[in-house]
């Protein structure tokens, strides 16, 4: 698509190609495409911002996803989820029910995907 030049990729296309790196494993491509996502402009909607939280929590790599989440200027419960499955699925449950309580703090409603996020990071920290 970039070496077309006929088409540019746009905030439709980022989070498809951002899930497609995540569930690959791809951290190098998911990288790049970052860049390309700043090089667009596009680091303010928040469909590709959550999108690149999931792609780097999948990866491993928490603390960029920390970074993009906290640079995000609105927060959905969507950004929440993101960061608290991300963490409890990495095994760090303590990061993970930090965030859900900034999340109430914060006053936004979790729903049915945050209970599913935060039951298995309360069950890890009962187990230590």
């Amino acid at each position: 698509m970039l070496t077309s030049g006929q088409h540019q990729p746009d905030n439709f296309t980022f989070p498809v190609v951002l899930k497609a790196c995540s569930e690959l494993s791809m951290l190098d491509m998911g990288m790049a495409v970052h860049c390309q996502v700043w090089i667009g402009g596009f680091q303010p909607d928040i469909y590709v911002q959550n999108s690149l939280i999931s792609m780097y929590m999948n990866c491993g790599k928490e603390e960029e996803a920390a970074r993009v989440f906290s640079a995000m200027h609105d927060r959905n419960v969507i950004s929440w989820n993101s960061m608290i499955s991300g963490y409890s699925r990495n095994g760090n449950s303590e990061n993970a029910l930090m965030a859900f309580d900034r999340m109430v703090c914060e006053d936004v409603e979790p729903d049915h995907a945050t209970v599913v996020s935060v039951l298995p990071a309360c069950a890890n920290l009962n187990g230590k």
